[in-house]
C-alpha cells in the first residue's frame, strides 16, 4: 500500500517545447566535462556533486523545468547518439560522476577507499534516477547495466529498502530494462510508464 504522503511517478514523454539545437548540447557538454575534469585533478569530488548539469549531460524523457533538454522522439535520441563526440562525453559525463560516487562504472564495483576520499554517494536521488532513465533512453547497456547495479547497491545499502525519490515523488528504476524497444510491457518515448504500488 503506497503512503498518502507520496507520489510514484510516471515516466512519460512530454509533448511541451522542442529539444534545443544539438550544437546546444555539445557545447554545454563541453563545458560542463571541462569543469568536470578541472574538479577532478584537483580531487574536488563534493564540489562536482553540487554543480548543475544534469539536463544536457543526461538527457533523459522526464519532467523538468529545462524542458528544452527533453528528447521528445526516438529522432531526438537517435540525433544525439550518431555523434561520437556527444556521445563519448555523454559516457565520460556517467565515469566521472560515478567517480565523485565512489563507483567504478566501468568494473561495476565500488572504488577502493572512496570514503577516505570523499568519493561518496550525497543522497540525491533524482540525479541517480536521472542517469539511469538517460542510459535505458539512449540504450547504453555496459553503464546502464553497471549504474543499475549500483542503485541497487544503495537501495539495500544505505536506502534501507526506501525508493529513490525527489520531495514527494518516487520512482521505480528497477522497472527499466534493455534492450527497451524489444520490451512492450516497458515505458517509451510515446507512452508513459505506469506508476507503481
Amino acid at each position: 500500500m503506497m503512503d498518502n504522503s507520496t507520489t510514484t511517478v510516471a515516466f512519460s514523454f512530454h509533448p511541451r517545447g522542442s529539444l534545443v539545437r544539438h550544437a546546444v548540447f555539445r557545447s554545454s557538454q563541453s563545458e560542463t566535462l571541462q569543469a568536470f575534469q578541472r574538479l577532478l585533478k584537483k580531487r574536488r569530488y563534493a564540489d562536482l556533486r553540487h554543480m548543475h548539469f544534469d539536463w544536457w549531460m543526461f538527457p533523459a524523457d522526464m519532467n523538468s523545468r529545462r524542458h528544452e533538454f527533453i528528447p521528445r522522439t526516438q529522432e531526438d535520441v537517435d540525433e544525439l547518439k550518431a555523434d561520437p563526440e556527444w556521445l563519448s562525453g555523454y559516457r565520460c559525463g556517467v565515469r566521472i560522476v560515478a567517480q565523485a560516487w565512489g563507483w567504478d562504472v566501468d568494473a561495476a564495483s565500488l572504488l577502493p577507499d572512496c570514503e577516505a576520499h570523499d568519493q561518496v554517494w550525497d543522497g540525491w536521488d533524482i540525479r541517480l534516477v536521472k542517469i539511469l532513465r538517460s542510459l535505458w533512453l539512449f540504450e547504453q547497456e555496459d553503464y546502464f547495466r553497471s549504474m543499475y547495479k549500483f542503485a541497487a547497491h544503495l537501495h539495500h545499502g544505505v536506502k534501507r529498502g526506501r525508493p529513490f525519490s525527489y520531495g514527494a515523488e518516487t520512482y521505480d528504476v528497477f522497472s527499466l530494462r534493455l534492450p527497451r524497444r524489444a520490451h512492450d510491457d516497458q515505458c517509451s518515448l510515446e507512452s508513459a510508464c505506469q506508476p507503481t504500488d
